[in-house]
């Protein structure tokens, strides 16, 4: 978000910190939350697990509400 990489957005940060989880995590969850399909691209093992483990994560209305305030400056898909 925020003319850079939403990995790095530091609201994404302290979200990731607060539920044990990676920012790329917080950002799948979000979108996933919200009834986005979302098709992470990686190759890696490691990485097709981390995607996977964020179905496990349940981000609360104060997480939502803050990342959907963020400022990004970029078109989001927006599924209302």
């Amino acid at each position: 978000f925020m003319k850079g990489n939403i990995l790095e957005d530091e609201v994404i940060k302290k979200i990731a910190e607060k539920h044990g989880a990676t920012p790329a995590q917080i950002s799948l969850a979000w979108n996933m939350q919200r009834g986005v399909a979302v098709i992470p691209k990686t190759t890696t093992i490691e990485r097709i697990k981390e995607n996977f483990d964020a179905l496990d994560v349940k981000l609360d209305n104060e997480d939502i509400e803050e990342i959907n305030n963020l400022d990004c400056n970029r078109r989001l898909f927006d599924p209302e």
